[in-house]
């Protein structure tokens, strides 16, 4: 009957701890068993760590490095497991449906989170190349200078974004900065100064162009695609001088070329045969005139 149990609970992701069942376990829970950095955990994880938080008694809850496999134990009956190893338990059940390559890590103890880092769902994190325009990088800009920023959101057009922060550092362990910052850009995308409270959560989910994404934890880029920053575009530089251009040179007037003498027309006529023969006639009409 415990086998069948067992294999019925792995389908589920989540262990039924009962001092019937399992006793005896009074190994402490080792700290290298607790998970640290940033986790993008599934929503099916997501869905499964709330209903572990709604049990009478939750021992412990683990999640896969890779954020995608999830177990968590409980005490069946109340008041009765104080020697259950329940982090162990939640541990070896995870890695039984986990990737080998992606180990599970305790995220929880009871209903306190112990995971070194933020979580955050991995459908809220935003996918694909993404060109941000220049007032988005310079709010990002001025978004990671801050002492303790904690989530940035970018729409998916690269043109609104937020940003969430501790005011006071330190402070924030349990304030769900994603959620702020993606609340901030899907509404005002003005800057979100946290004071708010509360457990890890999903965001406001959208899509289109608008729909914003977490773009960034705390100063660690997380968009899964190309980012590209806009090229501004400039108008041609103008020379208030123009250039100078270079003088024509007016080429020297011509002169004037003196007309070509044309023989008169008695010279002419003096070379011609008809002018010859005028002559030789007007000599013999003389001849015959003279006694």
């Amino acid at each position: 009957m415990a086998n069948v149990q067992k294999k019925s609970l792995k389908k589920t992701g989540l262990t039924l701890v009962s001092l019937l069942i399992v006793s005896g376990f009074t190994a402490p829970v080792i700290e290298t068993q607790y998970g640290q950095g940033t986790l993008q955990v599934a929503p099916s994880v997501k869905v499964k760590y709330n209903k572990y938080l709604n049990l009478e008694e939750p021992l412990a809850f683990a999640v896969s490095e890779d954020g995608r496999s999830s177990s968590g134990s409980f005490c069946q009956q109340p008041g009765t497991c104080k020697d259950i190893n329940g982090p162990k338990l939640a541990v070896d059940q995870c890695n039984a449906v986990s990737e080998v390559a992606s180990p599970c890590k305790v995220f929880a103890i009871g209903r306190d989170v112990v995971w070194n880092g933020r979580m955050i769902l991995k459908s809220d994190v935003g996918t694909g190349p993404i060109t941000l325009a220049p007032a988005v990088d310079q709010k990002f800009q001025k978004y990671s200078s801050l002492a303790e920023p904690l989530a940035f959101a970018v729409s998916n057009d690269g043109k609104r974004s937020s940003g969430s922060y501790c005011q006071t550092p330190g402070t924030c362990q349990d304030t769900d900065g994603p959620a702020i910052a993606l609340t901030q850009c899907l509404t005002t995308g003005g800057p979100g100064r946290v004071q708010a409270t509360g457990g890890p959560g999903p965001g406001p989910e959208g899509r289109g162009p608008g729909a914003c994404k977490i773009f960034a934890l705390g100063r660690d880029i997380i968009w899964d695609g190309v980012v590209r920053l806009t090229e501004l575009k400039t108008a041609p530089l103008v020379d208030p001088q123009p250039h100078a251009t270079e003088p024509t040179r007016a080429s020297p007037p011509k002169q004037a070329t003196s007309p070509q003498k044309i023989p008169s027309t008695p010279s002419r006529l003096r070379s011609s045969k008809a002018f010859r023969d005028l002559e030789e006639d007007i000599r013999r009409s003389q001849t015959l005139k003279s006694p």
